[in-house]
């Protein structure tokens, strides 16, 4: 199922951390899909197994080809599955769906039973979300795309839940967070963007501000002088250096 471009891929493995699932299942999930057996990892795609393992299949039809390529599928699916489980407790979600009908188990059952413990879609689930974002905090030198992959991971971790966190309510808690000095740019694209100002605006407003205060290397002397001269050398007219630093400033002189 697998060609040999992606056989040094390895099996992500899960510690069992619940702050850990949703990561570990986005990447199983590609893996799974790189080698060919994720569809048997869904109940509604692995219909077309057999009732039995033990049950044979009539390979000269193209129902009973479909019906071993599901089983391979599902074998292959159950033995990652037992390699990326880490500990006994975790094992046991496997050797809890082997039965007489399916002794090596069904891939998707073992899916099934870790989302029920790990994700789990309940009434505490959204207060754990509550609780996640009042969490999130932002220090003053810190660059804000820490702050929005937190961000980011809260909400897939959640939709993964089936829960939508409303971008209204994280816009507000990134304002009521942030540092004094994003407060009054954050405001004033807000004012601008109106009804267009969304999570992305407000990230794109705190970037471009956090890279004017931390990435320039000029001290507060050199910025005067470049603010007072429009950003431009007054020896050669072009931007980006003062007039002391200037490449062609013999050239200019000599002219």
């Amino acid at each position: 199922m697998s060609s040999s471009s992606d056989r040094s891929l390895k099996c992500p493995t899960y510690d069992g951390k619940r702050s850990k699932f949703q990561q570990w299942w986005v990447q199983f999930t590609a893996y799974a899909r790189v080698k060919g057996f994720a569809d048997v990892l869904y109940e509604d795609l692995a219909v077309g197994l057999p009732k039995k393992e033990t049950e044979a299949i009539d390979l000269s039809s193209d129902k009973g080809k479909a019906q071993q390529l599901l089983k391979d599928m599902n074998m292959l699916a159950v033995a990652n599955l037992t390699l990326a489980l880490k500990n006994h407790k975790q094992l046991r979600l496997i050797y809890r769906v082997q039965s007489m009908e399916w002794p090596s188990g069904l891939a998707y059952k073992v899916v099934d039973a870790l989302i029920e413990k790990y994700q789990p879609k309940d009434s505490l689930t959204k207060v754990e979300l509550a609780e996640e974002l009042g969490e999130l905090k932002m220090g003053n030198k810190e660059h804000p795309s820490v702050l929005f992959e937190r961000i980011s991971k809260i909400e897939n971790k959640y939709r993964f839940a089936g829960i939508q966190v409303d971008e209204s309510d994280l816009i507000a808690k990134v304002l009521k967070i942030v540092p004094k000095d994003y407060k009054s740019i954050v405001m004033a694209e807000r004012r601008h963007k109106g009804a267009k100002f969304d999570l992305d605006s407000l990230e794109d407003c705190m970037t471009d501000y956090w890279r004017q205060v931390h990435n320039g290397h000029e001290d507060d002397e050199s910025r005067d002088e470049v603010s007072l001269f429009g950003g431009e050398c007054y020896s050669c007219g072009k931007k980006g250096h003062k007039a002391n630093t200037c490449p062609d400033r013999d050239n200019c002189n000599r002219n």
